[in-house]
């Protein structure tokens, strides 16, 4: 009987345990951009963006032509992998890599976090207006079985978020 019970107790440990899927894709993202405009003008625009959307500032250096945003939800503005590794929203700023938890009532886990922070570098090279946009520091976490424990799950920027903040102060 102690031996039945034994089994049973692995069966059932075994059979809720989360399934991790990692990204399959390979995301080269595009983070440097060439503007026409002058520095002066993107380095305007930038502060624009930010003054109309509350981002909320680490550093602002003009000298450095360097702003650097403190942390950021990107939860809304996430997808996933289907099976075969293609992106299923290609409009989404970032890919989360998945987790299965077979048994459960809803078996495919949804991320609760997805963070990030971001900068924005302006520079003339070449007697060009270079801008370089960077998600940095992102990490994501999900929740396993309504547990209060997070749990770090993959994440990666698709370039969607870096090519619309160029779009948004090259204008």
């Amino acid at each position: 009987m102690k031996k039945l019970s034994i089994l049973f107790v692995m069966i059932s440990l075994f059979s809720c345990s989360p399934k991790f899927i990692p990204i399959k894709g390979v995301y080269q993202i595009r983070t440097e951009f060439e503007s026409t405009k002058p520095l002066q003008e993107v380095w305007d625009n930038a502060l624009d963006l930010m003054a109309k959307n509350g981002y909320e500032t680490k550093i602002l250096s003009k000298e450095n032509g360097l702003i650097w945003f403190k942390e950021v939800s990107f939860i809304s503005s996430r997808t996933r992998e289907d099976d075969s590794g293609k992106i299923i929203d290609t409009t989404a700023r970032v890919v989360v890599s998945r987790i299965y938890v077979k048994g459960a009532d809803t078996p495919e886990v949804v991320p609760v976090i997805v963070n990030a922070e971001w900068n924005i570098r302006v520079k003339v090279l070449n007697g060009k207006t270079v801008i370089a946009v960077n998600m940095v520091n992102l990490y994501a976490n999900s929740r396993v079985n309504g547990e209060r424990k997070l749990i770090p799950i993959d994440a990666k920027s698709t370039g969607v978020f870096e090519k619309y903040i160029f779009d948004q102060i090259n204008h």
